[in-house]
């Protein structure tokens, strides 16, 4: 007897909080989450199996808790075993609490494919992802699962379990050619999306519950998002308690371009570092000749809480202006040193007024009211711009900056200082203050 399959397709995977690292170790997390920062890390993806019950949309799998170091996961080899002997996912359940382990191995022939599956799948029977079938498909994953739908009548198409159609949302997007003959379902299923920028969690299935010919429920994940790289940034500081420096070639600093978002999941400082220097994860989605913009990282002054980023596309330009050697005693605050440092050295000046789309996502900012103290002796500017900050409570993006045209043609740089962290889940106040030097008309003679 054939199992019933329930296809639902999730466009974009769900953020789940509760991830943290704290010196290396994992606290307590979703398995999803956790997934989603060894995919970042080790380039690799995952089709997770398990056994539910009628009723219950939540996967027990995913979405239930592990207590687990990741950290020391370094290859595919490691996942593996990390999966099958460290982790037990922690799933309550009506009242009842179930302590699942996992069978982990790779998927056929594809060394980046990770097939985890629930161990109680060894006790069900007629399990219908080892169906054999024959599917042709040049559409999309949505359009290949009615085809399936279509061709084996005891798959259940959307919503079996009646939850609504509200719970599914399909993967109409994705462009795929499936050829398949005699395969497995879940060999099709595998196999079907093209992997570049899609979920690291390519496709999740969860049974009704049943030991004997249990429907499935089936959901695809789609494309990865894609973030702003600001929040990127912000995201990491706040969870890897860092902070960061930008240095760019375009304006603000390239913060405003929208990147895979899985960049933010990285776990350590490390892997910041190292996904920066190497390109991982910094091509611009939108771009559709796949343009990369590359960057050189490391930390400031062996301060592992900074983080210094720089736009290699400065390694082009002849006069690194932040690198000149100033000496500074000031006392004041952090717009109040750009003025100081502009008068000294005309190309570098403070962010001009842009347009209001700009400033209030935050990237045209200035600190008029930050206390410091800077006293410095022949020391880089950029190091003068970051040292004199305190930290705590500050914005994990200390400052940017980036090349801004003069009236002469000649390269400035544009210098941003982002303030005091203001709560991100609060929406931004702008406030309206008429400047004084502005007169009504017929005030000229006053």
């Amino acid at each position: 007897m054939c199992t019933a399959i329930r296809v639902l397709l999730l466009a974009c995977m769900p953020v789940v909080g509760g991830a943290a690292e704290a010196g290396g170790k994992i606290q307590q997390t979703t398995l999803q989450e956790c997934l989603a920062m060894l995919g970042a890390r080790l380039d690799c993806y995952f089709t997770v199996e398990s056994v539910g019950r009628p009723g219950n949309h939540e996967n027990p799998i995913l979405d239930g808790f592990i207590h687990a170091d990741a950290s020391g996961v370094r290859d595919v080899d490691g996942a593996l075993s990390f999966l099958a002997n460290e982790v037990e996912v922690v799933w309550v359940d009506s009242g009842a609490t179930n302590h699942i382990h996992l069978v982990a191995g790779r998927f056929g022939g594809n060394a980046n494919i990770i097939m985890i599956r629930d161990e109680r799948l060894a006790g069900v029977a007629n399990y219908a992802l080892t169906n054999k079938v024959t599917v042709a498909c040049e559409q999309s994953p949505s359009r290949l699962l009615d085809i399936l739908s279509a061709k084996e009548p005891l798959i259940k198409d959307h919503d079996p379990f009646g939850l609504g159609d509200q719970s599914s949302c399909h993967d109409n997007a994705t462009q795929i050619d499936v050829c398949a003959t005699n395969e497995s379902i879940r060999a099709v299923l595998a196999t079907c999306v093209p992997l570049e920028r899609y979920s690291r969690v390519i496709w999740s299935a969860d049974t009704d519950g049943k030991n004997d010919s249990p429907e499935i429920r089936v959901e695809f994940y789609g494309q990865r998002p894609k973030q702003p790289f600001k929040d990127c940034l912000l995201d990491l500081g706040d969870r890897l308690d860092c902070y960061f420096t930008v240095e760019g070639v375009s304006p603000y600093a390239n913060l405003w371009k929208h990147i895979d978002s899985e960049f933010s999941r990285l776990g350590t400082v490390d892997e910041v570092l190292s996904s920066l220097t190497n390109g991982l994860g910094i091509v611009w989605p939108e771009s559709k000749k796949g343009d990369k913009i590359t960057f050189v990282a490391e930390e400031f002054g062996g301060d592992s809480r900074i983080i210094r980023i720089r736009d290699k596309g400065l390694m082009d330009i002849e006069h690194d202006v932040l690198g000149n050697s100033v000496s500074v005693e000031y006392e004041g605050t952090p717009s109040g040193l750009i003025e100081l440092l502009s008068s000294r050295d005309t190309m570098i000046q403070q962010s001009k007024r842009s347009t209001l789309r700009a400033v209030l996502h935050g990237y045209v900012c200035q600190d008029p009211s930050t206390k410091i103290h800077v006293s410095a002796t022949n020391a880089p500017v950029r190091d003068v711009l970051t040292s004199c900050i305190p930290l705590d409570g500050y914005s994990r993006i200390i400052w940017s900056s980036y090349h801004a045209d003069k009236e002469d043609g000649l390269k400035s740089i544009a210098v941003n200082y982002y303030g005091k962290a203001r709560d991100r889940s609060k929406p931004l106040e702008i406030r309206w203050v008429k400047d004084p030097r502005l007169r009504r008309k017929g005030d000229a003679h006053k």
